[in-house]
């Protein structure tokens, strides 16, 4: 029907736009609008939004006049006029707990990248781990009538997020939750620590510590969890005082580098919860006259790109960030259209250990 309209109601303009040549629109600051591209297309507006929208009930040969009155006239779609017609504004949200962290930095480029890939564009909010800044954002994405949120703050959000929501599918890395139509993407922390825990035994270390953020934080209890875990399977005592709560940041890092001075039992060895962290304890311990890794070895996690730059290159775990933007998306895909299949919707991302040079034999061997 609306084919057969948008031909009667455009055939007997058609003449007049072939008698005169396109000339540029006066009034709008230089800028033309779709009313513009209507009359000078001798078309309706709605044609005009049709054709846009990617509706595909136009006529071609209306649609390519469309289209090159666009291109002539150098016309912008409107997306919000877009989705009022299909409904799909094709915005996708992601919401990261910090933009000043490497991590996320590098996690926000590759959601960026992939999103542009299938056609999206993306709008980003940070919570810096405030949950009444994580709902102010999450409304004003809805707001803006966002087809989907990725909600990858590696924390468990309250409530109210998923219940103000309504229905919008969301997506969440390592929230320790399951909600319709909610999914949470799984981290394998034990694998990748495991890994750094039998590096350091095979290294001859036996007094191995701890540092990560507070055990509020979920996913970094998962993480310090992954740790004890590791050291029991080997036989290795675990002490108390060895594990340090820091936040992840480069202050946590050296905060807790002169906890590990203070004790009376220095560790020869310290696993950490982040890069951040590992990066600021080696600062704080080379300045005090110790060095890394002869008198102390460190291991970080999440592998960002500074970890290969420092003195010495960071022995690490690492969190691939793209397999995590991949699913993510995958899941906002899915829950978009049933009918694709995610491939990492029920398995986790897996971690794994990279060895550089913060890491070499503990000195009781070496003597």
């Amino acid at each position: 029907m609306h084919r057969t309209v948008a031909r009667l109601e455009d055939s007997g303009q058609k003449s007049q736009m072939q008698s005169r040549p396109l000339r540029k629109i006066e009034g709008h600051g230089g800028r033309s609008d779709i009313h513009d591209v209507a009359r000078l297309a001798c078309v309706s507006i709605a044609t005009v939004s049709r054709v846009t929208s990617g509706v595909t009930n136009v006529d071609r040969k209306l649609a390519r006049r469309v289209w090159k009155v666009i291109d002539e006239l150098g016309y912008s779609p409107s997306r919000a006029a877009q989705a009022l017609g299909s409904g799909r504004t094709r915005l996708v949200g992601l919401i990261v707990p910090e933009i000043d962290n490497p991590f996320f930095c590098e996690l926000i480029q590759g959601f960026e990248d992939i999103a542009l890939e299938h056609g999206y564009e993306m709008m980003l909010g940070s919570t810096y781990s405030d949950p009444e800044r994580a709902l102010s954002w999450l409304q004003r994405m809805l707001q803006h009538g966002v087809h989907g949120i990725a909600m990858m703050t590696f924390a468990t959000e309250p409530d109210d997020i998923y219940r103000i929501a309504r229905g919008v599918p969301i997506v969440s890395i390592q929230s320790g939750i399951q909600r319709e139509p909610h999914t949470s993407i799984q981290i394998d922390f034990l694998a990748g620590i495991r890994q750094a825990v039998q590096h350091l035994a095979a290294l001859r270390h036996r007094e191995i510590g701890f540092a990560g953020a507070d055990t509020g934080n979920y996913s970094a209890m998962l993480r310090r969890s992954a740790f004890i875990t590791a050291m029991r399977e080997l036989g290795l005592v675990v002490r108390t005082e060895r594990l340090l709560e820091q936040h992840h940041t480069f202050e946590g890092g050296s905060e807790a580098a002169r906890q590990v001075m203070e004790l009376k039992d220095r560790p020869t060895a310290l696993v950490c919860s982040n890069d951040l962290i590992a990066i600021g304890a080696i600062g704080t311990l080379q300045q005090s006259g110790l060095n890394v890794p002869r008198d102390i070895s460190v291991i970080g996690l999440d592998d960002i790109k500074l970890a290969q730059l420092t003195s010495p290159p960071l022995t690490t775990v690492v969190l691939p960030r793209q397999k995590l933007v991949e699913a993510a998306f995958e899941s906002l895909l899915w829950q978009f259209d049933s009918s694709i299949k995610p491939s990492n919707l029920t398995d986790q991302i897996a971690t794994s250990l990279v060895i550089r040079k913060s890491t070499t034999f503990a000195l009781s061997s070496r003597r």
